[in-house]
């Protein structure tokens, strides 16, 4: 079991068992989505939500897009973006709408 499979078993078991349904050959690439998305919905879907800290994902993730930076996670998903050939502008709404709230 790789290391983020292990950490899907720990804290998100339905993700879990259900990642067994794909393909062996993504499989990984599925876990590095869901880390992903689960980690910067983690920081607004909350009572409080951690808007600044949402923010500098997304910052964080232009950075590691850009090969300056290799966060956890969000390291991995960049990696990803890149290797399955999705825009490098994936955060440019977000930055949009970062202005308007400033």
């Amino acid at each position: 079991m790789s290391s983020i499979h292990y950490a899907f078993f720990r804290v998100g078991r339905n993700f879990f068992y259900s990642s067994g349904l794909f393909p062996r050959a993504v499989r990984d690439e599925v876990a590095v989505l869901y880390a992903f998305v689960r980690y910067v919905d983690d920081l607004v879907d909350r009572p409080r939500p951690l808007v600044e800290h949402f923010y500098r994902a997304w910052r964080l993730l232009d950075a590691a897009l850009d090969g300056r930076v290799r966060p956890p996670v969000i390291g991995d998903f960049a990696e990803l973006a890149a290797r399955r050939g999705m825009p490098s502008s994936l955060g440019t709404g977000t930055r949009s709408a970062e202005r308007r709230t400033a």
